[in-house]
């Protein structure tokens, strides 16, 4: 079970990490944390002119500048959150060594950098909306879905939580996995409907889809803006399921295996 309360009890240690963590990574760069910004938007760019214009990939009537961008703003936070957690333990060794903290503190100030780029990245997306909408763009969204976006980016964060505390434990022991978590989330990438939706994709290989607990949700950054078909609900429900396994399996394993890390980082 997690102890909210000893958590809270750390909250000042919290918000040292979570500025350690910025200080440390971008102190030496010219353009800081907005390199974490403009890489997606970079890729939504080339997006857009490889697979929009020269492989002339279906985007639903959506300009294909705003159909990657909005899938890549739910991709990122999840591939952000996912990679610094699962190396979390791992680059915080020296803190781990020399003092006491509950250690759900350390992936809890990971996913607290990831969300943060994460609202800026948004702001910017809708910013892109809006210069789309000066030219003469019509928007058309889905205010119910809109109402329940919250939920789909609480659903990314903790999958993305989750599973990078499962590779994030078993790395600390084998370093090897974490690599094996790097490529598996760039084959991830692959499938999940970004660079093309659901809707392109051949009946007979929906079923492989099942297996991305991302589908759904991917997807449905689309469905609020474009108001574009979202998959069949079977993949929400086979998504909650997924990350319900996860978050057990996860809780578990950090706590068992949290006991003695000292040992392995």
């Amino acid at each position: 079970m997690i102890n909210l309360k000893e958590i809270i009890n750390y909250k000042f240690f919290l918000f040292q990490l979570i500025y350690r963590n910025f200080s440390l990574i971008y102190k030496q760069t010219v353009l800081g944390p907005f390199w974490q910004i403009l890489n997606p938007l970079i890729q939504s760019g080339v997006f857009a002119l490889v697979f929009g214009e020269f492989a002339k990939i279906p985007t639903n009537g959506v300009p294909p500048f705003l159909f990657y961008s909005s899938a890549m703003v739910g991709w990122v936070l999840f591939h952000s959150s996912f990679l610094k957690t699962s190396n979390s333990l791992v680059n915080s060794s020296y803190i781990l060594r020399f003092a006491y903290f509950p250690k759900l503190i350390i992936p809890i100030a990971m996913f607290a950098e990831s969300l943060i780029f994460f609202v800026i990245h948004f702001i910017i997306f809708i910013l892109i909306i809006f210069v789309y909408l000066f030219n003469g763009y019509q928007l058309n969204i889905n205010w119910f879905g809109l109402s329940l976006l919250p939920f789909v980016i609480l659903y990314i964060s903790l999958l993305s939580v989750f599973l990078g505390m499962i590779i994030s434990c078993w790395g600390a022991r084998y370093r090897d996995l974490l690599q094996i978590g790097s490529y598996g989330s760039q084959l991830l990438f692959y499938g999940t409907p970004i660079i093309y939706s659901m809707k392109s994709v051949p009946e007979k290989l929906h079923f492989l889809f099942y297996f991305n607990p991302l589908t759904y949700f991917i997807e449905y950054f689309r469905f609020v803006f474009f108001n574009t078909e979202l998959p069949h609900i079977s993949y929400l429900i086979s998504g909650i399921i997924f990350l319900i396994f996860v978050s057990t399996f996860s809780l578990y394993t950090f706590k068992n295996h949290t006991k003695n890390i000292i040992d392995y980082v």
